[in-house]
């Protein structure tokens, strides 16, 4: 599972949606719907950001799945209930899944720590090892995606936040504005990833 972990500050975020943007085919999903609501979709980086009032002060993570036409496959809406009372006011909300999605998760801010964003997808080895228990739910099928292209996509990702990276923490690119602010130490980094 080719994965990256990295700091970024909302600034540092608006510059990863409009690379994720800027490519042809390329789109967000929400990882969890609000309550009650269907899955967004988002294909510019304003709809994203007006679509969360938290997302300049990042006081909660924001967490996506990404698809390139590319890539093949589709992506699934899984409808999760609500224990009676659980959740006051709401009954429902709905998952994104798809094997070969890949996740683009921010970290948010708490007191005075940056959790680390992060970026992974499933290998097609491990897809293969995980149907059998998951497919025939209504799921997508492993063989309906690209893996080159899945791992091509991740790649392409990938490189982009370690080129736009300042400096590192340990193995993590730190983007501009996370590292600036680091270093005149208005906030820290955290270890865990998100």
């Amino acid at each position: 599972m080719p994965n990256c972990d990295f700091y970024a500050l909302s600034s540092d975020m608006v510059e990863v949606l409009d690379f994720v943007f800027a490519q042809p085919g390329w789109q967000l999903v929400e990882l969890a719907s609000r309550h009650d609501k269907p899955l967004r979709t988002f294909r510019a980086t304003k709809g994203l950001i007006g679509g969360f009032p938290t997302f300049a002060k990042q006081t909660r993570a924001l967490y996506f799945h990404l698809h390139a036409e590319s890539m093949g496959g589709r992506i699934t809406s899984t409808r999760i209930n609500f224990d009676p009372g659980a959740v006051p006011g709401a009954t429902h909300r709905y998952d994104s899944g798809g094997w070969g999605l890949i996740q683009l998760y921010f970290g948010h801010i708490r007191k005075g720590q940056l959790a680390a964003s992060h970026t992974s997808h499933n290998s097609e080895l491990r897809a293969k090892k995980w149907a059998p228990i998951y497919e025939g739910d209504g799921g997508d099928r492993v063989e309906e995606w690209n893996w080159p292209e899945v791992t091509r996509v991740s790649g392409r990702l990938n490189r982009f936040l370690r080129g736009r990276a300042t400096g590192k923490r340990g193995s993590r690119p730190v983007l501009p504005s996370a590292w600036e602010a680091a270093e005149r130490g208005e906030l820290e980094l955290a270890l865990n990833p998100f």
